[in-house]
């Protein structure tokens, strides 16, 4: 009787791994959908759709491979998953770093504008006093 309930029990345990490596693929998957989701709020400037479509297309991916019970390509899946949105932080860094960039461009080039123009009328009232300078001599 305990050589029976062993071997069911031995048996039994792979399937239970299994079970277990699944659910925790699939927890892996809404986590790095979730974490992908996250990402496609914070890309204010559209600047990674791409990659975001990319991201959830090997998502289907992980989940079909889930579901079809292929383990290593799920995870290969999920591996890639992890490495774009890597990259996808980066890019929406880089995008508000370069926005930010052309805003103080835009700003210094007004101040120029600005500091072009103060100088031309500094240079028209200085013309004018010599005139009145001379009018007076």
């Amino acid at each position: 009787m305990r050589m029976v309930l062993l071997v069911v029990v031995a048996l039994a345990l792979p399937v239970t791994t299994a079970f277990a490596e699944e659910g925790d693929l699939s927890q892996a998957i809404a986590d790095l959908g979730a974490q992908a989701r996250d990402k496609e709020r914070l890309d204010t400037l559209r600047a990674v759709t791409i990659e975001l479509n990319e991201i959830s297309n090997w998502l289907r991916d992980a989940t079909n491979a889930v579901k079809e019970e292929q383990e290593a390509r799920c995870r290969r899946s999920l591996a890639r998953v992890r490495a774009q949105l890597s990259l996808v932080d980066q890019l929406i860094a880089l995008s508000q770093l370069k926005a930010q960039v052309q805003q103080a461009d835009e700003r210094l080039g007004r101040a120029k504008r600005k500091a072009a123009k103060a100088n031309k009328d500094l240079e028209e009232r200085r013309a004018n006093l010599k005139a009145m300078k001379r009018m007076n001599d």
